[in-house]
Formats: structure tokens, sequence, C-alpha cells
């Protein structure tokens, strides 16, 4: 070992790197950093590295926050391992996570010793823009998280996960439907299925707009329209029988790319063009003013 000096720089070195690093540093970086096989080795016998999984350590003390094990698990990966599934929705802030085993993301098969509480799964499929990030840690991309989460659990949870996205504003439609143009990548059928079932941001399912209109038009002694009808060779929301007023039902869903925002104001225009009369309605309109919807349905229908 070399001089006391010496080893105390040394040790400085790695604490500061360990400090921006949630408190954890692997193998690599220590013999970067300047120590030998038998350095290591030296300073596990002393406490001072605490192993976390191979080649993965603590410095100082094994009382790590939340992230600093998801980096240390990330890391008993591989150099190219990337987290996924839950613990990407858990440090993404989308949803709380207390899985006994941390899920990360290996883009190739390589060598690797299983390490417990880490479960890797293997993708060919990953792209440079489907990982990013957060705070120092690899993780899977938003939208990329959603599509694994789809491939693997319950809809309702991924239903809970887009409803987070849009309380937190980082719901994109866009990074959403470039995922489900990819047909080979295990996840996509499943979350195409929820998005038509299912309006992010609510809780509510299209059927569950429906049903709130219909209670608005019951409330205030409004006929019901007929949902899902076709009129000028479109297919509106709701339409009133006889009359010449049809209703939208906008979501999140629908006005989040611009591709979906340039449909409905083309689909509207032919509408009006067509003499209907287009009423355009919201979830919090329905839930939070049904009177004012109540109003608008009236003075339409008049």
């Amino acid at each position: 070992m070399g001089s006391r000096t010496d080893e105390r720089h040394v040790d400085a070195r790695i604490a500061a790197l360990a400090a921006a690093q949630h408190g954890v540093v692997h193998r690599a970086q220590l013999l970067r950093a300047g120590l030998t096989s038998r350095r290591i080795a030296l300073r596990l016998e002393h406490g001072l590295l605490v192993p976390l999984f191979r080649g993965v350590y603590a410095f100082g003390h094994a009382q790590l926050r939340g992230r600093g094990h998801l980096l240390a698990a990330t890391w008993s990966g591989g150099s190219d391992a990337k987290l996924c599934d839950l613990a990407a929705a858990h440090l993404h802030d989308l949803r709380s996570s207390s899985a006994a085993r941390v899920d990360v993301l290996r883009p190739r098969r390589a060598p690797w010793t299983p390490q417990p509480g880490v479960r890797a799964h293997i993708s060919t499929t990953l792209r440079p823009q489907d990982v990013v990030v957060v705070d120092g840690i690899p993780v899977t991309s938003i939208a990329r998280t959603v599509v694994d989460l789809a491939a693997r659990h319950p809809a309702r949870l991924v239903e809970r996960v887009l409803d987070e996205m849009v309380a937190l504003r980082v719901y994109d439609q866009m990074a959403l439907d470039e995922q489900l143009r990819r047909p080979y990548v295990r996840g996509t059928r499943q979350l195409g299925a929820i998005l038509r079932a299912h309006v992010p941001g609510t809780t509510a399912t299209k059927l569950e707009l429906e049903e709130l209109l219909l209670g608005v038009c019951d409330a205030h002694g409004l006929p019901r329209p007929r949902c899902n009808d076709w009129v000028a060779g479109l297919e509106v929301d709701a339409r009133w029988p006889r009359t010449p007023v049809v209703a939208e039902l906008d979501s999140v869903r629908f006005h989040s790319s611009r591709a979906a925002f340039e449909r409905d104001r083309e689909k509207q225009n032919l509408l009006v063009a067509a003499g209907f009369v287009v009423l355009r309605f919201t979830w919090r309109q329905l839930t939070e003013d049904p009177d004012g919807a109540a109003r608008a349905i009236r003075s339409a229908l008049r």
C-alpha cells in the first residue's frame, strides 16, 4: 500500500466521486482513480468500501438513499444497462415502487452474472432516443418505459402512469405514437389497446366521458344524444337526433400531438360546412361546470 498521504488523496478523490453518484462507485472507476486490486481488497476489509453488487460499492457506509441503490443496481447489469420497467417509472416520478427487485434493460446478450435483487431483461430494439439520463442514472425514456410497462403489467397500472404523466405535464402523444409505429417492440400492441380505451389525465375511459355527457343531459332535462354516431361521412362522439347539433368530447389523448390537433380542426370545418353545430366539451367542463355545458347544449338545440 502506498504512503498514508497518497492513500488519503486517493480516498478523497473517491469520496468526491461517490458523493456525485449517490454514494456509489464501481470497480472500473476505482482502478482509474489509481487503486489496485489489492488496495481495493484492503478497503473492503476495513469497511471503507461496502459491496453492493459484483464490482459495485458504497463508499464509507451502506446507508444509501433510493437513487443510490437504483444506480448501483443499474451498474450491476453491465456498462450498457439501463434502468427500466417499474424502477424507471419510479425514477421518472410516475409511480412509487417498493418492488423487491430492480429491473434493468441490457441491449445485447453478453456474459452477466445474476445479482440478488436485480432482474435483467434483454432488448435488441433499444434505440438512442429510448434512453435518457435522470439524476446521473441511465434509464429508458418515459415513452419507452410506458411501452415496457404495457408488456409486463396490468392495463390499470399503465392507465395510472398515463394519468400521472398528464398531471406532471410530461405527457407526449407524439413520443407515444412514435413507439406505437414500432410493432416489433413488445408492449406496443397492448399500449395501443389501452390508449384506445383510456383518456389520460382523467382515469376515465372514453365510455365514461360519454356517460358524463348523458348524465349532464339527464340532470338538466335535456334530450339524450346518440353516442358514436355517423354524420356527413364522419364519426362524431355525440349527435342529437333530428337536429344539426353534434358534440366532440376532447381529452389530452386526442390533442397532445400536432397531427391529431390538425385532424380535429379539419373534421370540425367539414361538419360546419355540412351545416352542423359543433360543441366541444372537456372532462373538466363536464365535471366542474355541468351547468355551463347544459346551457351550451340547450342554446344549440334551440
